[in-house]
């Protein structure tokens, strides 16, 4: 423990035990730290937000900003709505699930059909709005539909998020969560799935 090698009472590195328990190369380091001069107690704070409270969504932020993929003409309102909603991960919406068909435009060798339906490839959009099996479960969620005229899910979900209010976000949200998890079960496990028991 760092403490050990101090003199808390003067503020200092305790030079007798790091002679004493580091090697030269080590000594060295630890010599060029600087020592706090107010003798407050350290505290966590995170610099990437300006209460110093880390979140997912500002670390998320910072490595996309470090990456330079931050993509300036996403609505900033939907991701808002997106962060405030109180449920699991929100990874679909930035293109992040490992569908069979990612897997393979990555080169993984997998089959790249719907679990569900081996009808169509597994996009995020297939999988979790237009397969049969998706569409039982959304009628039995009772969230409003939304046009099926969306590409791509991310404007799938905007249009959503523009027609549903905070209810209904909170229970597509939980019907994709549910949908996604009996995907993986289906996957993994090999089990049969049922509508009634995914929502």
């Amino acid at each position: 423990m760092v403490k050990a090698l101090m003199q808390i009472d003067k503020l200092e590195w305790d030079q007798e035990v790091i002679s004493d328990v580091l090697n030269d190369r080590d000594q060295q380091l630890v010599w060029r730290i600087p020592l706090t001069t107010t003798g407050r107690e350290d505290v966590w704070y995170w610099v990437k937000d300006s209460k110093g409270m880390f979140s997912v969504k500002s670390a998320y932020r910072h490595q996309q900003e470090a990456h330079g993929h931050i993509n300036l003409n996403v609505p900033t309102d939907m991701w808002k709505r997106l962060w405030n909603l109180k449920v699991p991960p929100k990874r679909v919406s930035a293109n992040c699930l490992p569908t069979r068909f990612l897997l393979a435009l990555r080169h993984v060798q997998v089959d790249s059909l719907c679990p569900f339906c081996s009808a169509a490839p597994e996009t995020a959009l297939h999988v979790l709005v237009w397969c049969n099996f998706a569409k039982l479960c959304w009628q039995q969620a009772k969230v409003p539909t939304v046009a099926p005229a969306a590409m791509f899910f991310r404007s799938w979900f905007e249009e959503g998020l523009s027609k549903w209010n905070e209810v209904e976000s909170i229970e597509a949200a939980m019907t994709l969560w549910a949908l996604w998890k009996v995907r993986n079960d289906v996957v993994w496990n090999s089990i049969s799935p049922s509508s009634e028991e995914t929502i």
